[in-house]
């Protein structure tokens, strides 16, 4: 029983039952038990409403514990529902236990504030709803009239702005027609401006077309003239003066934005000042025709006459140097050349030829004249195209063949800027004849990895004009005697300097050349002699030197002595370039030629080469050991095939 006690003394019955409280505690304790828990709570927090108190009990007096355990328990369980005290059971809370008559009022009390409880709750929220859906009818309302407002307040603003809409377009209007008529105005006024201008340019086109008919009439009379330096430079000079003047008045009129009128006046004139000077100088150019013709004859004889006299004196010193020509089977000493009569004769020839060529053109390359200075630099500009080989293509290389034919032929060409033309002077055509064949036999020694440009060049020029042939052979001969072939042996009394300027070694300030640069030149001159051989027609124009020559050369080669490093590098260059097209056109035969080097020839070649200098004689070596080997000589590297020159057609020089 003890224990019950302590455990119910920690509830809110327990204490009603059990404590000794005051009647105002039993109250608040019976508020606190009589409602369903967390009703009222939250009801008051919701709405923020007052939670209603019950009356208050009347005054008891202290309770008493119960007697018994039954006792205690009927007090909890009617506790429990227990109402707002009755004042029939307020007097005896203390003391009694309640009769079942009370303790069913006390029910219905319960049950009676539980109603009214659930009613008045049921009207709060009935009224909160109501109040909640006013709220929303007001808001509705509130925001219709906003709505309204706001469109009654678009609607005069989109007034106004069509208003102003209206009268920007009206001030629109009005401007667009002040602008396009002033713009009408401007529009006539530009149209007969610039028909003007274009009268006025008009009329200088013509004009400078007139002053360049002129010019061109003008230069016909000068180009006919083959001696300029024995002009009187009057008439030319005063009406070249006068229309490049008036040429640039012209440029200037037709640059500013309108002609002046008084300066078209002016031009006029001008060009009609120009017509009386043609006459002039048609008259200037017959005379200096005449003149220049009597001057050269007289030149002429008497170069001639020099040049066969200096001719005699060399061949003479030459067969001094080189000793007896005999036939290949004749026995000589070491000092005498083992070279076949008709060989020694077309190097004679040759070399006059070349010796005439140089004595002729020395007085055309050796003047002081300051005009005649300017026409030989744009000959040499004209020649030095064949220099621009490196990387060119066929079109382009037919286009310089093309362009060197049309100067040699009396062509007029146009050279930097500058028309030129071989008519200006008698001896011009040959001076270009013979620096060309110089220039292509010089670039080959110095670069000969284009020698097969070149000897396309060579080919081509060949086929058009024979003395250009006979010049490149000779200048080929004279840089390389070995292509004759030709030995030459050092006499007795002949100096070391002496001998190898004979051999073909230059010598600048008394000092010679390496023999490297003598060698790399040689080889060059070689593969060029043996590209030309092996060139085979270019679009129809044949080889006038073609592989026949080739075969003969290298035979007279075998057939001669050899001699130091020249015979090795001569055999290598020429076997190395030419060797190929030799092979293949003479097969077996030149397969015995080779043989015979390889076997026999070079031993001779071995037994005159110095232990220092043994370099040309081992590629020599190393070149045929390959080709044994192989069983072929391989195609020459850079070698130009027909596809080459067919890859864009052009007209060729040829008839």
């Amino acid at each position: 029983m003890a224990s019950i006690v302590e455990a119910l003394k920690d509830t809110p019955k327990g204490r009603l039952a059990l404590d000794p409280l005051s009647p105002k505690e039993q109250l608040e304790l019976l508020n606190n038990i009589s409602s369903p828990p967390g009703i009222h709570n939250s009801f008051t927090q919701k709405y923020n409403r007052p939670r209603p108190k019950s009356p208050p009990l009347l005054p008891s007096p202290e309770p008493t514990p119960p007697a018994s355990l039954d006792e205690t328990n009927n007090l909890i369980l009617t506790s429990t529902t227990l109402p707002q005290s009755p004042p029939s059971w307020s007097k005896r809370i203390d003391t009694d236990v309640l009769s079942d008559d009370e303790t069913k009022e006390i029910t219905e009390c319960i049950k009676k504030r539980r109603s009214h409880f659930l009613e008045e709750k049921k009207r709060i929220l009935s009224e909160h709803s109501l109040r909640t859906s006013e709220r929303e009818e007001r808001l509705q309302m509130m925001r219709e009239d906003d709505s309204f407002q706001r469109t009654m307040d678009e609607h005069s603003l989109m007034q106004e702005a069509e208003k102003e809409e209206e009268r920007i377009r009206i001030s629109y209007q009005e401007y667009s027609e002040i602008t396009e008529k002033r713009i009408h105005d401007n529009q006539e006024k530009m149209k007969q401006t610039i028909l003007k201008i274009q009268q006025r340019k008009e009329l200088l086109s013509k004009l400078e077309k007139d002053v360049l008919i002129l010019k061109e009439k003008g230069k016909r009379l000068l180009d006919g003239c083959r001696y300029h330096q024995l002009m009187d430079n009057n008439a030319p000079l005063q009406f070249d003066q006068r229309a490049t003047s008036i040429l640039q008045n012209i440029e200037e009129q037709r640059a500013a934005e309108s002609p002046d009128p008084l300066m078209l006046n002016n031009i006029k004139s001008l060009v009609t000042g120009l017509l009386p000077l043609l006459p002039l100088i048609k008259e200037e150019v017959e005379r200096a025709n005449k003149a220049g013709a009597d001057l050269i004859e007289k030149q002429k004889k008497q170069k001639e006459e020099e040049g066969r006299e200096a001719e005699r004196k060399r061949l003479e010193d030459l067969k001094k140097t080189q000793g007896t020509a005999t036939t290949p089977s004749a026995k000589t000493q070491n000092e005498k050349v083992i070279i076949p009569k008709s060989a020694l004769q077309r190097y004679e020839e040759l070399i006059e030829k070349l010796e005439k060529a140089n004595t002729q053109t020395a007085t055309f390359s050796k003047t002081s004249d300051p005009q005649m200075k300017k026409y030989k630099f744009s000959l040499q500009k004209a020649v030095n195209m064949v220099g621009a080989v490196s990387g060119q293509t066929g079109s382009q290389l037919l286009h310089i063949v093309q362009q060197i034919k049309r100067l040699l032929s009396g062509d007029i060409i146009e050279v930097s800027g500058k028309r030129v033309t071989v008519k200006d002077h008698p001896l011009a055509r040959d001076y270009c004849i013979n620096l060309l064949a110089r220039k292509i036999v010089e670039q080959a020694g110095e670069a000969s990895r284009f020698v097969f440009t070149l000897a396309g060049i060579v080919v081509l020029l060949w086929h058009n004009f024979p003395e250009f042939g006979d010049l490149f052979l000779a200048h080929c001969y004279h840089t390389c005697p070995v292509l004759v072939p030709l030995y030459f042996r050092k006499n007795k009394g002949m100096s070391e300097i002496e001998f190898k300027k004979l051999l073909g070694y230059k010598v600048v300030g008394g000092i010679l050349e390496e023999d490297k640069l003598f060698n790399d030149r040689l080889s060059g001159c070689v593969k060029l002699y043996a590209a030309v051989i092996q060139t085979t027609p270019i679009m129809g124009v044949p080889n006038h030197h073609g592989l026949d020559n080739g075969w003969t050369l290298i035979a007279r080669l075998l057939n001669s002595e050899p001699q130091h490093n020249i015979t090795a590098i001569a055999l290598k260059s020429l076997l190395e370039v030419a060797g190929h097209g030799l092979m293949k056109k003479y097969g077996r035969q030149f397969k015995k030629i080779v043989l015979f080097l390889w076997q026999e020839y070079i031993k001779k070649i071995e037994s005159v080469t110095a232990s220092g200098e043994r370099q040309p004689f081992v590629e020599l070596q190393l070149f045929l050991e390959k080709c044994m080997k192989e069983g072929r000589i391989p195609v020459p590297d850079g070698v130009l095939t027909d596809d080459f020159w067919r890859r864009r057609e052009v007209s060729i020089i040829g008839e």
